[in-house]
Order: structure tokens, then sequence, then C-alpha cells
């Protein structure tokens, strides 16, 4: 989830409860950290989708792109926390 206030209101309402799912956010453009804790989720567990909310403008699509393909102007962790399957969820442009 790209905005922390997104996330806290997605928390706050209860969601986890109604649907089992992990919610995470880097508050903006993600670190290793943030990167690397959601590939070796997606690797535990394959068969669950991964789903970035993330607004549609430039700077959204650059941060799902990092979930997505990595980054290969980083070289720290350049294309090893990639999670490919990561999908779009929300307002698409």
């Amino acid at each position: 989830i790209e905005k922390e206030t997104v996330f806290n209101r997605l928390k706050d309402s209860g969601l986890t409860q109604n649907m089992p799912c992990v919610l995470i956010t880097a508050k903006g453009y993600p670190d290793v950290a943030t990167r690397c804790f959601l590939s070796m989720l997606a690797g535990a567990f394959p068969s669950i989708p991964v789903l970035g909310l993330v607004d549609p403008n430039p700077d959204g699509i650059s941060i799902l792109s990092l979930y997505k393909f990595s980054s290969l102007s980083r070289t720290y962790g350049s294309g090893k926390y990639a999670v490919e399957r990561c999908g779009w969820v929300g307002v698409l442009p």
C-alpha cells in the first residue's frame, strides 16, 4: 500500500478480520527490507495473490514496478527481491 493513510484506514476498518490478508506499507518508495519481506512472503506462499494498491500516477507506477521487477539501477539487492506476480489493484489510469 503506497500511502500510510490508506494503510491505516484499511487496518482500522477491520479488513484483516473480515478477509484474511497481510497489509504492508513502505510509506512511499519501498526500502530493501520491505521488498525483501514481501519477496519472502510471496515465496513462502506461492498460491496467494500479491496485490499493490498505488496511485495511478508516475510515482505509483514506479513504486509498483519496484515491487514487481525490483531495480536495475540499485546495486544492493538488484533483481533479488522482485515479486513478478504482483498485480495492481485500485483505480487504473
